[in-house]
């Protein structure tokens, strides 16, 4: 169904692989699909099987496989029926039980059988930032369910209030919003605590870090960076600001007007998330992160590259040790900086500084 011309069976094999849930249906008994389904069961993937109930004939045996039986009616001119007849419940709670199992840790329910392509489901590393899409941060992001946390030098680009790039989820439809926005949302609307840690103005490794090619050519590029500190500083403290008044008015200047008038009301103050926004002044970050309790997408500095686009990007579920080594990293970076808290909003916490 895909459009563009291209390798369809490593598309196919990418998608088994890499895709959230796996629909295999049985109707038409197509030899090629129990080969897939093989292999999604080698990977160990979150896969729900439909066939029709009339089907007899089977190319392989997996009737001790757990299905749902669905009736198409008769087939028209083109030999294939549109009448379905769907267990749309039955299905519905198919789809949420095996979407909360998520990945198997074994294969086929045997534990001396370890997931095919298992390493690669639980780190996955792009050639450049930019090669992953906004789309794809955004589901990464509407993942999390209790904590997201952001660490860069600045994070300039990201406090923009025009980049309407991050995806909310709204019923059956998405909305495009900013990060500001998109960050408020969570906080407010979905209870989650977030953390935006950028670099101290005086920290003594902001030095070493800007040493690359572009500070070695252009003598003011310091200077720049730390204006940028300074900027993002302000908008930051503006987000927290937003956030402590606990009223979604407020959030206005970030054009959060047009998200408030298509969802929900706000949670109650008490069940409200928490933002923190901290300045490092000891140490840094070697990566500029997102980190949720469910991912984390890291990116090394690079002296070459003077923003992080141009480098790798490198994506880690919570249970692998990359994950673990980036969460300890930022909690040590945390606590010996917990005197350069700049703001923390939230039920029954409000302290802005600066």
């Amino acid at each position: 169904m895909q459009a563009e011309a291209r390798d369809i069976w490593r598309a196919v094999l990418k998608s088994i692989l890499s895709d959230q849930l796996i629909f295999v249906v049985l109707t038409y008994d197509r030899p090629n699909v129990y080969y897939e389904l093989g292999i999604a069961h080698s990977a160990a993937r979150p896969v729900i099987i439909l066939k029709d109930s009339r089907l007899q004939r089977r190319e392989f045996d997996t009737y001790h496989l757990q299905t749902i039986s669905y009736s198409l009616g008769e087939a028209g001119a083109g030999g294939q029926s549109t009448d379905v007849n769907l267990p749309v419940e039955e299905l519905a709670n198919a789809i949420v039980e095996t979407y909360r199992k998520g990945e198997g840790d074994v294969a086929f329910d045997t534990p001396v059988y370890d997931p095919l392509n298992k390493q690669n489901a639980r780190l996955t590393v792009f050639n450049k930032f930019l090669d992953l899409k906004y789309p794809d941060w955004s589901r990464l992001l509407n993942q999390a369910e209790k904590s997201i946390d952001f660490v860069g030098t600045t994070l300039l680009d990201l406090s923009k209030v025009d980049n309407d790039h991050f995806l909310l989820p709204d019923g059956n439809k998405t909305i495009k919003v900013s990060l500001v926005d998109f960050i408020s949302f969570k906080v407010l609307f979905a209870g989650l605590d977030v953390t935006v840690c950028i670099c101290h103005e005086d920290n003594p490794s902001l030095e070493s870090t800007l040493k690359g090619s572009r500070a070695g050519v252009d003598p003011r590029f310091h200077d720049q960076v730390k204006e940028e500190i300074d900027w993002s500083t302000r908008r930051w403290m503006a987000v927290a600001e937003a956030i402590d008044r606990h009223d979604t008015s407020m959030l206005r200047e970030f054009s959060f007007a047009r998200l408030r008038e298509q969802v929900a009301e706000p949670l109650p103050q008490e069940r409200r998330g928490t933002f923190r926004f901290v300045k490092l002044r000891h140490g840094q970050v070697k990566f500029r992160m997102t980190l949720t309790d469910q991912h984390v997408l890291a990116t090394p500095v690079l002296y070459r590259h003077g923003r992080n686009s141009g480098g790798p990007a490198i994506r880690a579920r919570a249970d692998h040790a990359f994950y673990q080594a980036m969460r300890g990293e930022l909690d040590h970076l945390l606590e010996v900086n917990q005197d350069h808290v700049m703001a923390v909003v939230g039920p029954g916490l409000s302290r802005r500084s600066g």
